[in-house]
């Protein structure tokens, strides 16, 4: 909702309500892949690090573990993003543009 402002101004230069669910789950996957990507990037070196150095353990990195990860990122932030999305697609847009 606090974006009402612009979706106003996007439905009424001619955005679909689809196009505007479609920029909200976009923006959703893009975020999630990024949060995803710097997630595992820092779990690996931190893990990398402490069985290298505080504890000398094996530490083989995982493909299988790397895909689950990516698919729970982007699982939950689509997911997460689908209701608001949803409910943006449904402002009215003559009260978007005169909100404040």
């Amino acid at each position: 909702m606090e974006r009402i402002e612009e979706i106003g101004i996007r439905r009424a230069l001619g955005a679909t309500q689809f196009e505007v669910m479609v920029q909200f789950i976009l923006e959703a996957l893009l975020l999630s892949i990024f949060g995803g990507t710097l997630a595992i990037i820092s779990v690996h070196g931190l893990t990398q690090t402490a069985t290298t150095v505080i504890i000398q353990a094996p530490y083989q990195f995982s493909l299988r573990n790397v895909a689950l990860s990516m698919g729970a990122a982007v699982a939950v932030g689509v997911g997460s993003s689908f209701l608001p999305a949803l409910k943006a697609t449904k402002i009215d847009i003559i009260a978007a543009l005169r909100s404040d």
